[in-house]
């Protein structure tokens, strides 16, 4: 993992990497993702409805746990979205 950008607010958090998914989706009309948290299970629901709101040709939203990596270097209430484009 590498740092992209460091703002400094959580609502921004969240806005890079939309803007971010935003410009490596382009116009692709097929996107699969997920969301993945820390013990966020809330804030993770609510990226998940942001990401389906947002991005109109998203399959399957769905939102699990983060695994022990991300876990130790993100720390108890990190959310992330993961996805690819066909």
């Amino acid at each position: 993992m590498q740092p992209l950008e460091k703002p400094r607010t959580r609502k921004k958090a969240v806005g890079c990497m939309l803007d971010w998914m935003a410009e490596q989706v382009g116009s692709s009309q097929a996107v699969h993702a997920a969301v993945l948290h820390c013990d966020a299970p809330d804030d993770a629901q609510a990226l998940a409805q942001e990401v389906s709101k947002r991005f109109r040709g998203v399959e399957l939203v769905m939102t699990a746990e983060a695994g022990p990596t991300i876990g130790t270097h993100g720390g108890p209430g990190t959310v992330g979205i993961v996805f690819y484009c066909e």
